[in-house]
């Protein structure tokens, strides 16, 4: 999308647009900090609650795609494409994302959530390749509609994992 489709959609002038953002990977890199800082808040606070394994699960399937909602095709296509400016920022911002999740998932591994010969650092490097897995174009024959693929991997990485009997 161009910064004059922007403007159009968000029905200001290209004047104002360029008073706050030097281009539209500005902006976008501007989304990508918003969210995160959201999506970490509800994280946290959802992970130290004194609920089931379970639900936590489902409230994190859930956060995803709220995010995945709102940030749209292209977007989510820009976030992820490897040649884009802001895949960069979006993998760092990620990055941020897994230290909380070793905390959480080292807690559900020792509460047995989690199959004990499951290693965490395994599931990081399997979370860390999910973008790999979103793009890879058999995948993307398989599910053609992002808002789809982004659920199915989420599902698959967070069921996967967890020991069924205890959840």
């Amino acid at each position: 999308c161009t910064v004059e489709e922007l403007c159009r959609t968000a029905e200001i002038s290209k004047m104002t647009f360029y008073k706050y953002f030097t281009n539209k990977w500005d902006i976008g890199r501007a989304v990508i900090d918003i969210t995160f800082e959201k999506g970490l808040s509800y994280y946290n606070n959802m992970i130290q609650e004194d609920i089931p394994f379970a639900e936590k699960i489902e409230q994190i399937l859930k956060i995803t795609m709220i995010q995945i909602n709102a940030f749209g095709t292209p977007f989510i296509e820009d976030l992820t494409d490897k040649r884009s400016p802001l895949n960069t920022h979006f993998s760092a911002k990620q990055k941020a994302v897994s230290s909380l999740s070793v905390e959480f998932l080292t807690q559900a591994k020792n509460e047995g959530y989690i199959k004990k010969e499951i290693k965490i650092p395994f599931l990081l490097f399997m979370l860390d390749r999910t973008t790999e897995f979103f793009n890879d174009p058999e995948l993307i024959s398989i599910l053609p509609d992002t808002k789809e693929r982004g659920y199915e991997l989420a599902s698959l990485f967070l069921y996967a994992f967890s020991n069924a009997k205890n959840a």
